[in-house]
């Protein structure tokens, strides 16, 4: 609510919160209650001016400077939880975590039912041989085989011709046992008393079919008796 008086030359302007005199002449505006007590004015009389001498409205004045900020007040009480929201876009996925460690063993699980029987695999390879087992125990002999058939003849009139000789120390020499007319040598041998310094380097049918023959060397300082076995058949 606004209220105009006409103060000589100047106009005044009351309102409810503060008054404010707008200056026509250049005059300083005074407060309201000062031009009241100034002038006279009571509040018919200035209603009496507004009604009949009001003049044009003056220009609104500058904005004064900004009073310092008021101390902050009391926080007042929490208000009551809004409605919840609707759900958020799911957000991208993070990163992998570590892996954790590794958990406890747990029980054994039933023993489960046994499967059909597959194929079966190809065979494999031969293995390498293994070694060589220990000889088992003899076996109880078998039963006597049934007689073979007769065999061709054999030689018959077969004998062992035999002669010493004594092969004198310190040299090399030969002992012949010769078969009975009619007869041929199929075999032979010899024989002497074991001594390290006897060397026996020959024994064998000679070119005529009838004679074993013994080559011997006698190193000893002793002569040594040498004997040789032909075996003669007719």
């Amino acid at each position: 609510m606004l209220k105009w008086i006409r103060l000589g030359g100047a106009t005044c302007v009351f309102s409810l919160l503060l008054s404010m005199c707008l200056l026509a002449t250049g005059v300083e505006a005074q407060s309201s209650s000062a031009m009241k007590t100034t002038h006279g004015c009571n509040h018919s009389h200035c209603h009496h001016h507004k009604d009949t001498h009001r003049g044009p409205q003056g220009p609104i004045g500058l904005t004064g400077p900004a009073g310092p900020q008021g101390a902050p007040g009391t926080t007042g009480p929490i208000g009551l939880t809004g409605p919840t929201g609707p759900t958020g876009a799911t957000g991208t996925t993070g990163p992998i975590g570590l892996t954790g460690p590794i958990g406890l063993t747990g029980p054994t699980g039933p023993t489960g039912a046994t499967g059909t029987t597959g194929p079966i695999g190809l065979t494999g390879p031969t293995g390498p041989t293994g070694a060589t087992g220990t000889a088992g125990p003899i076996g109880p002999q078998g039963p006597i085989g049934p007689a073979g058939s007769t065999g061709p003849a054999g030689v018959s009139n077969t004998q062992m011709i035999t002669n010493t000789a004594s092969v004198a120390a310190g040299t090399s020499a030969s002992v012949n046992a010769t078969c009975p007319a009619g007869t041929h040598v199929t075999g032979g041998g010899y024989f002497y008393q074991p001594a390290p310094s006897i060397t026996i380097y020959g024994a064998e049918a000679t070119y005529t079919p009838d004679q074993w023959v013994i080559f011997v060397n006698n190193a000893d300082t002793a002569a040594h008796s040498i004997t040789a076995n032909a075996i003669c058949t007719a």
